[in-house]
């Protein structure tokens, strides 16, 4: 549904920001000489869809005397949040949201109270998702305001209206009005007339926070809620984007990701400021390690300031995590950013990682690690603009050199290609490293089905390790019987890249358990180590001395044992066995049975808290008593077999996951409410959300996470309207990082944002589902 719009222009502000002011075409009034009635409305998940009208107002008496209004009936068959919106480059213009018009109302007459929602979009579709407010009354006009200053961004192109929010599900198709839609706000303070200076930094010697000239570190937070005073937006000063603060006590921002700086020489700010005595920036590593700088003030005209990184000393160079402002007044701040000042580096000083595969489980085209594949042309006639160097000299380490990339091919085991047979091996390995290319892709190309891409995700100025998954490839329908190219594109015919380590590979099938006794130990009660192969230490415990928890595999059963005692099984309140005796493993004999559907509850004396074992399949155990030798898996047993496993300690939760696959048994610790996989138990350096991988991805990837504190996490999937689809995490977590799958085959394809939550800390990354 469409919201009129009435913009509340503060004049006087316009005239001392000169071209500043924002382009909205306002008010949205639906009037025949306004703005709306002859807009480009259209209606969305509203079943039919019926189109949004310009009608008479229906009570012209009361609050609104306006003589034309817009209405939409939500369809009882519609979805909750049927809505209508602008046209994306046209109707209300390309504007931005700062403290001038950054609340916002909209005045409506319905006949149900439900929720209004208002959301404001980009042109890629991206958004900050919609605010809601619900009326109070009905039959009569009624203005809701709405409060748009945690979105202060610009580049907005449309306006998105809800009329009828209702997540509880309509019993009638409901006819709404709405009218006169507004934004206003508080007057901007005294700012330039003209934007800051053109930075003239090379880009291969820059690390941006924020500047319309260079891109910026992804990811970063410039608002993040400290508890400061400062109110923080976005303006454009001759179109230039710039930060505003306003009444500044203190402000932070914190980096997309931690910046290695120890190659760089300065830190660039510009700011301006009508009455600000006191400015300083402050660099901060992790620890926190912090470190002010005061900058040198000069009212009513724009400061450049240099800040040579060695003044912040001991901050760790290498671990920049956030800046921070402090200072007092109004201040307007640009193109800050990190310069090399002509010493960033630009090529590897380093050799990149030495492979760890075993030769035998190789197929290799470029590296010194292994014996290549003959005959491999890496420099065909294509008509690329790509100068290449086969064996460049990389720390006495030669390596693939591609200058000025625009795109550049590679034939396999001959002038021509010959089609290698890869379909045995699991990954391809890429190693790269590059100071300047702004994407990169790698394509594998088969002789009959054509060629596929997988983005490789950049790190700037160091070695990128990237073992792509050929399950990748061929979900997307490429066959690995003839593989005879390989491609790389991306480049924008100015880029260097440095290549090492391509090569194929597989993984070493696990082999059955082999096992002294039947039991998994448990050094600490929030991880169980566990794993499929206790001869080469992966996933287990390599000392007994770590032993605080058993489980013991018996007929069906599953118990948990601590330092020799013996446990009971429990059914609900009713005891169904005991166990007796303890032999070697310290793992006791069953009396009878137990059938596997019922609940365990084992309270552990040797530190590791209270533990719930919910069996889930047929089988919780192997299927005869163990005797020593391998573990068999009967033939009939389930791919998997899952137990939620709680320990009280700590507020720990994690499921332990049983795979009966391919004749042994695997065990995992999995996040319980969010059921991602812990994959590192030591605390982060920082909050961070990773890019899913593969990506783009069909019709499944991974997402990787970390958080630094305690409390409640949530990780949730939007598509490009905003519209949320997954809740992937909701709960409580520890600090730690995660990683959880994202299967989208229920999804068209397209791009989706994926956001992540804890506490007052969010970021939002983009990732595109391909079919």
């Amino acid at each position: 549904m469409k919201f009129k719009v009435t913009i509340l222009i503060v004049l006087s502000c316009l005239l001392s920001m000169g071209s500043m002011a924002f382009a909205q075409n306002a008010p949205i009034d639906f009037e025949t000489a306004g703005n709306g009635a002859s807009w480009t409305w259209t209606t969305f998940e509203n079943d039919s869809n019926p189109p949004l009208g310009i009608v008479a107002n229906p009570n012209a008496s009361g609050a609104n005397t306006s003589a034309t209004v817009a209405s939409m009936t939500t369809l009882i068959t519609g979805q909750a949040w049927a809505g209508v919106e602008t046209l994306h480059g046209a109707d209300i213009g390309t504007y931005a949201i700062d403290v001038t018009n950054s609340t916002i109302k909209i005045m409506v007459y319905k006949s149900v109270l439900s929720d209004v929602g208002i959301k404001l979009v980009k042109p890629d579709g991206w958004s900050m998702g919609e605010i809601k407010v619900a009326n109070t009354v009905i039959n009569a006009w009624e203005e809701l305001t709405f409060d748009f200053s945690g979105q202060m961004e610009s580049g907005y192109d449309q306006i998105v209206i809800f009329p009828d929010f209702d997540l509880a599900g309509r019993t009638t198709d409901n006819l709404s009005y709405f009218d006169n839609i507004s934004f206003s706000g508080e007057e901007l303070p005294p700012g330039p007339a003209t934007q800051a200076p053109a930075p003239t930094a090379a880009v291969e010697e820059v690390i941006s926070v924020f500047s319309d000239t260079y891109t910026n570190i992804a990811g970063t937070n410039l608002n993040p809620g400290w508890g400061q005073a400062t109110v923080v937006s976005e303006v454009p000063i001759e179109g230039n984007n710039t930060l505003l603060y306003a009444g500044l006590d203190y402000q932070g921002i914190e980096l997309g990701s931690s910046q290695n700086l120890s190659e760089f020489d300065v830190l660039h700010v510009d700011f301006w400021s009508a009455n600000t005595t006191a400015l300083s920036v402050f660099l901060i590593s992790n620890g926190p390690v912090e470190v002010e700088y005061a900058l040198t003030v000069s009212t009513e005209s724009w400061v450049s300031a240099d800040v040579p990184l060695t003044a912040f000393s001991p901050v760790d160079l290498a671990d920049v995590i956030q800046l921070k402002f402090v200072g007092d007044g109004d201040v307007y701040l640009d193109n800050i950013y990190f310069s090399a000042g002509g010493t960033a580096p630009t090529a590897p000083t380093v050799s990149a990682p030495a492979p760890t595969q075993v030769a035998d489980d190789v197929m290799s085209i470029y590296s010194e690690a292994y014996t290549d594949l003959a005959e491999t042309n890496f420099n065909p006639a294509w008509g690329q603009s790509t100068v290449v160097t086969v064996d460049a000299d990389v720390a006495g380490t030669s390596t693939l050199m591609y200058e000025s990339l625009n795109y550049q091919g590679t034939n396999l085991g001959g002038a021509d290609g010959v089609g290698q047979d890869v379909s045995g091996y699991d990954f391809l390995h890429v190693d790269f490293w590059t100071a300047n290319a702004p994407a990169l892709n790698f394509f594998l190309i088969s002789t009959t089905t054509g060629e596929q891409a997988y983005a490789l995700p950049i790190t700037a100025g160091q070695w990128v390790s990237v073992d792509i998954p050929l399950t990748y490839f061929t979900d997307l329908g490429l066959g690995l019987t003839d593989i005879f190219q390989f491609k790389v594109d991306g480049g924008d015919g100015a880029s260097t890249v440095w290549f090492d380590n391509w090569y194929f590979y597989s993984v070493a099938p696990v082999e059955p358990l082999d096992i002294a006794g039947t039991w998994i130990v448990a050094p600490e009660a929030a991880a169980l180590m566990v794993g499929p192969n206790p001869n080469d230490g992966s996933w287990w415990s390599s000392s007994a001395d770590d032993v605080t928890t058993r489980a013991c595999f018996f007929d069906d059963q599953f118990v948990f044992n601590a330092d020799g005692s013996f446990a009971n099984v429990m059914d609900g309140e009713t005891w169904l066995e005991t166990w007796q005796g303890v032999d070697a493993d310290g793992c006791g004999t069953p009396i009878a049975p137990h059938d596997g559907s019922n609940a365990a509850t084992y309270s552990s004396d040797a530190g590791s808290g209270t533990i719930t074992l919910n069996g889930v399949g047929a089988y919780l155990g192997i299927p005869k008593a163990y005797t020593g030798g391998e573990l068999t898996t009967p033939a009939d047993a389930p791919a998997s077999i899952t137990y939620e496993v709680t320990l009280s300690d700590d507020d720990e939760a994690m499921t332990l996951v049983i795979s009966t696959g391919g004749g042994y048994w695997t065990f995992k610790l999995v996040d319980i409410n969010s059921s991602s996989n812990v994959v590192e138990n030591v605390v982060p350096d920082d909050f961070a959300l990773r890019q899913n991988y593969p990506n783009p991805f069909n019709p499944s990837t991974t997402i990787e996470y970390s958080i630094v504190q305690s409390g409640h996490v949530t990780l949730k999937v939007f598509n490009i309207t905003g519209q949320e689809v997954v809740t992937l995490v909701d709960g409580i977590a520890n600090p730690g990082t995660y990683t959880t799958s994202f299967n989208a085959n229920h999804l068209a394809a397209g791009t989706y944002f994926y956001s992540l939550t804890a506490g007052n800390q969010n970021t939002v990354k983009k990732m595109v589902l391909i079919k």
